[in-house]
């Protein structure tokens, strides 16, 4: 039998129409570039119990659930499910050719389900993950390379020697860093060296008495992070940190906030843009170089509440997609 290559896992990705109900025909197939999760998960218990001999127990069992994270390149066809698939709300408008779809967090952290197959080789191993929620996604981008995203999948069951669905991986080409723009407090300086950006719901997984599968997927907090690297060039960004103020010279009694969006755009009808009304900077780093060269500046934040979840984080992907 010959060997299996190492460069042919894919994860297909479909949202089901209701809990419990798989989707056959998932919409993309997805390239890796890492984690190559999720993965089938069991939950063991060794017992402990008095007995005649000094073997240590037999393991048992308990649970049954699908964990694990995957990492991929961006491209704004795929991203627009994925991002629906872990915020759960979405508005689509537009012409055909022209499509905007608008993408937002729920009050009640409920988002659709998702049936994943994760194929080797199409026939080396196919797996079938039912009922999963993405739980984190990260996005980053630096400078000359390819936007990347990190997700993880929480999941309720799974099934081994499944088939994989016919499906061909789509050829839109990643976003790169030269189609980002960052605009901060309004301003866009250029000098935004790399981003990531980080959204999480604290999902947990609810054991009961359901069997050995999960029962429930449930959402915790919402939260957002993120970090710039910003050539260095003023003390603006350190001020605001220390002193609540870009000018300021006394210690902050208030936390300083400011907008920021991320927009990669390749045209005007095809792009990816994260808005975050206002954004808190939790941490400023300025390095000094021993060998003299630049100073590039650390900036990590994390996002201010809103009175709406849409104006703590707003995806808008624009595609020739008519819905997802």
């Amino acid at each position: 039998m010959p060997a299996t290559p190492g460069n042919a896992l894919t994860l297909a990705v479909g949202k089901q129409s209701a809990k419990g109900t798989p989707q056959l025909t998932p919409t993309y197939k997805l390239r890796y570039t890492g984690g190559f999760g999720p993965d089938p998960a069991q939950t063991r218990i060794t017992l402990a119990e008095t007995d005649a001999t000094r073997q240590q127990g037999d393991p048992i069992i308990v649970g049954h659930s699908v964990t694990g994270s995957s990492e991929h390149y961006v491209r704004p066809d795929e991203f627009g499910l994925l991002a629906y698939l872990s915020l759960g709300t979405i508005a689509t408008v537009g012409a055909a050719a022209d499509k905007t779809h608008t993408i937002s967090a729920t009050t009640s952290g409920a988002v659709p389900y998702a049936t994943l197959f994760k194929a080797q080789n199409v026939t080396a191993y196919v797996d079938r993950y039912v009922d999963c929620q993405l739980n984190s996604v990260t996005v980053s981008g630096g400078a000359e390379q390819p936007l990347s995203m990190s997700m993880e999948w929480l999941g309720l069951a799974y099934t081994t020697g499944s088939t994989d669905p016919v499906l061909t991986a789509i050829t839109q080409s990643p976003m790169v860093y030269p189609e980002v723009t960052v605009t901060k407090a309004g301003v866009t300086t250029g000098v935004v060296q790399s981003f990531s950006l980080t959204w999480t719901n604290n999902r947990s997984l609810i054991t009961g008495d359901t069997g050995t599968s999960a029962a429930e997927v449930a959402p915790g907090m919402f939260a957002v992070t993120g970090s710039l690297a910003i050539l260095f060039e003023t003390d603006a960004e350190r001020r605001l940190f220390y002193t609540g103020s870009t000018g300021g010279t006394a210690p902050a009694t208030v936390v300083a906030a400011e907008s920021l969006n991320i927009l990669a755009q390749r045209t005007t009808t095809l792009s990816i843009a994260f808005d975050l009304n206002n954004v808190i900077p939790t941490g400023v780093t300025v390095p000094a170089n021993t060998d003299g060269s630049p100073i590039i500046m650390g900036y990590e934040f994390q996002s201010q509440r809103q009175t709406a979840l849409a104006d703590v984080l707003e995806i808008a992907v624009k595609n020739q997609v008519v819905s997802y």
